[in-house]
C-alpha cells in the first residue's frame, strides 16, 4: 500500500499544473471544474474540456478532433479547402458549389442548375434570348441583335442583309461608302461626300470642287466705304482700341470697294464679280448725261432688263436686294454711290427684283440718297440699273455647335444668339469688342451691308433663317455704320420684315456679334 500511494503521488505530480510539470496543463486533472481550460495541441489532458476549441483530448493528450488545415484545427463540421478551414453552405440549395469545393447536389440530365435549383432550359419558339436558366438560346448573326427572342438587324436592313454601323443599303445591297480623299461627287453608295456639298460659285467635277465664276471674289461681302469714325454727333479721329468709340465701321475694311470700267459701258464689281450697266437705263453716253433716266413699275423694270441687249450680251436681268444694295457706297450720300464708276446716277430709288414677303403687292427697292432699302408697291416707278452674271447673294451656314454659325459664302462667323438686352450705339460697339465667344475674342458690331446679308427675304417676322439664329427678334439691330446725312445716327436692320434704315445713337437695339473668319 505504501508503495501504491507513492505511485498516486507521483501521477498527481505529473498531471499538474504546477512549473514543475513536464507538460505545461493549467487544468488540474484532479479538478471537477474545467471552466477556463483551453490547453493547446499536444498538452496533457484528462477530459476533453480541458482541450482548447476544435481539440479533443484523446489517450491524455489535446488533440484535433476534426480536419487540420495549415496547422488550424477546424471546427466541427468544417473542411479544410485552399489553405483554410471552410463551412460548407447548402442551405435552400438544390445543387451547386457548396462554396469549399464540393457540390450542395446534382441535376437531372435535361436540367441545369441555376442560382442553386434545378432549371430546365426554355426555348421554345425562341430565336435568340435568354434561356430562363441563366443561358442563351441561340446566337444572333452578324450585325443583328436580338429583341423579344427575335434576331433583327442592329443597324440597317437591307433586303436579305444586314448592314455594318459603317454601311448603307444601296440598290438592295450593302454598300461601305467612299468618299477617302474626295471633296465632294458621289460616295459610291448612292450619297455624296460632303455634308454640305459645292458652295456656289463652286461645282463639283473629279470629285474636286472647282470654281465657275470669279472665285477670287465671289461671295464676299464688299466695304460700306466709311472711312471716318464719329461719335454720337460728329466726326472724330478713329480711337484707339479700347477708348470710347472703338470697333466702329471705319475700324475695319473688309474687301474694299473696286469697281473696273469695261470702256464698253458696263462696269465690273471686283469684289462681287457682278457685271453693271454704267448708266442707268434710259441715260447714254460717257457720262450718262443722254437722254432721260427711265422710271418703270416693278414689272416693268424686270422686263427692261430681260429685254436688253445693251453691250451685246442678252443675259441682263434687274438685280436682287442683296446686289443693287453691295453697289452703296455708306461714305457718302447724294447719291450713295461711286459717281466715278457711275455717274449721273439720281440719289433716288432704285428697283430690285425681290419681292416684298410680308405683301405680295410689295417689291424691294434701294435708296441712291442714303444707301436707304425700303419696299414700295410695285405699281408705283422708280429707277432702273440692270446686272448681268451669275446670281450672287447665295447663303451656306454652319452651325459650329458652340454658339456661332458660320457664313461659309460671305466668310464670316455670327454670333448665334442675339445678345441679352438692348444697347445704345457706343454700348453695342463695346459689348462687341469686349465679347468672349466659343474662345474667340475679335467679335465687333458688323456693318451695314454685313448685317443685312442676314436677312432672309423671303421670310418675315423674323426675316431671318431660324433653323440658324432661332432667337432673332423681329426688331431692330445695331450697325456698325454711322448715317453718312446725319452723324447723330447709324444705320440697323428691321428683322420684322428686312428693312434697312437709321436711328439715333441714343436709342437702345438689339445685338448680334461678328467676326471674320470660318
Amino acid at each position: 500500500m505504501a508503495g501504491l500511494s507513492a505511485f498516486m503521488i507521483f501521477a498527481a505530480a505529473f498531471l499538474s499544473c504546477s512549473p514543475d510539470a513536464v507538460f505545461d496543463n493549467p487544468c488540474d486533472p484532479a479538478s471537477t471544474n474545467f471552466s477556463g481550460c483551453s490547453a493547446p495541441e499536444g498538452a496533457v489532458c484528462y477530459a476533453d474540456e480541458q482541450c482548447a476549441d476544435n481539440l479533443i483530448c484523446a489517450d491524455n493528450v489535446c488533440v484535433c478532433g476534426n480536419a487540420k488545415c495549415s496547422g488550424q484545427c477546424c471546427r466541427n463540421g468544417e473542411v479544410c479547402y485552399g489553405d483554410s478551414c471552410c463551412a460548407s453552405d447548402c442551405n435552400g440549395k438544390e445543387c451547386g458549389d457548396d462554396g469549399c469545393g464540393g457540390i450542395c447536389g446534382s441535376c437531372g440530365n435535361k436540367d441545369v442548375c441555376f442560382g442553386g435549383k434545378c432549371c430546365a432550359p426554355d426555348c421554345n419558339g425562341k430565336e435568340c434570348g435568354d434561356d430562363g436558366c441563366g443561358g442563351d438560346c441561340w446566337t444572333c448573326g452578324a450585325n443583328q441583335k436580338c429583341g423579344d427572342w427575335k434576331c433583327a438587324c442592329a443597324f440597317v436592313n437591307c433586303g436579305v442583309d444586314c448592314c455594318s454601323q459603317d454601311q448603307v443599303c444601296s440598290g438592295g445591297k450593302c454598300c461601305t461608302p467612299d468618299c477617302d480623299g474626295k471633296e465632294c461627287g458621289g460616295d459610291g453608295c448612292g450619297g455624296i461626300c460632303e455634308e454640305i456639298g459645292c458652295i456656289f460659285p463652286f461645282q463639283c467635277g473629279a470629285n474636286e470642287c472647282f470654281c465657275n465664276y470669279p472665285c477670287d471674289v465671289a461671295g464676299k461681302l464688299p466695304d460700306t466705304g466709311q472711312g471716318k469714325c464719329y461719335d454720337n454727333g460728329k466726326a472724330i479721329a478713329c480711337p484707339a482700341q479700347g477708348a470710347a468709340f472703338s470697333g466702329q465701321d471705319a475700324h475695319y475694311t473688309t474687301n474694299k470697294i473696286s469697281f473696273k470700267d469695261n470702256g464698253n459701258g458696263t462696269v465690273t464689281d471686283n469684289v462681287t464679280g457682278l457685271i453693271w450697266m454704267k448708266c442707268p437705263a434710259g441715260l447714254t453716253g460717257t457720262g450718262c448725261a443722254t437722254a432721260i433716266a427711265l422710271e418703270r413699275t416693278w414689272k416693268g423694270a424686270i422686263d427692261e432688263c430681260a429685254n436688253s441687249t445693251f453691250a451685246g450680251n442678252s443675259d441682263w436681268r434687274l438685280p436682287s436686294r442683296w446686289e443693287i444694295q453691295r453697289l452703296a457706297d455708306y461714305g457718302s450720300f447724294s447719291p450713295a454711290i461711286n459717281t466715278g464708276y457711275f455717274p449721273n446716277t439720281p440719289g433716288n430709288w432704285f428697283w430690285s427684283s425681290s419681292s416684298y414677303a410680308p405683301n405680295a403687292y410689295g417689291g424691294w427697292r434701294v435708296g441712291f440718297y442714303d444707301g436707304d432699302v425700303g419696299n414700295y408697291n410695285k405699281d408705283d416707278t422708280c429707277y432702273v440699273r440692270c446686272v448681268r452674271s451669275g446670281q450672287y447673294g447665295t447663303k451656306s451656314y454652319k452651325d459650329n455647335e458652340n454658339g456661332t454659325v458660320t457664313d461659309i459664302a460671305a466668310g464670316l462667323m455670327w454670333q448665334k444668339e442675339t445678345a441679352s438686352g438692348d444697347y445704345k450705339w457706343e454700348e453695342a460697339l463695346e459689348f462687341c469688342e469686349d465679347s468672349v465667344i466659343a474662345g474667340f475674342s475679335d467679335w465687333r458690331l458688323p456693318d451695314i451691308k454685313e448685317l443685312s446679308s442676314l436677312i432672309d427675304e423671303t421670310t418675315s417676322k423674323p426675316a431671318i433663317d431660324l433653323a440658324y439664329f432661332p432667337d432673332t427678334i423681329s426688331s431692330w439691330y445695331w450697325s456698325s455704320t454711322t448715317y453718312s446725312p446725319n452723324a447723330a445716327g447709324a444705320w440697323f436692320a428691321h428683322f420684322f420684315d428686312g428693312d434697312l434704315d437709321n436711328s439715333n445713337k441714343d436709342f437702345s437695339l438689339y445685338v448680334r456679334c461678328v467676326r471674320s473668319g470660318q
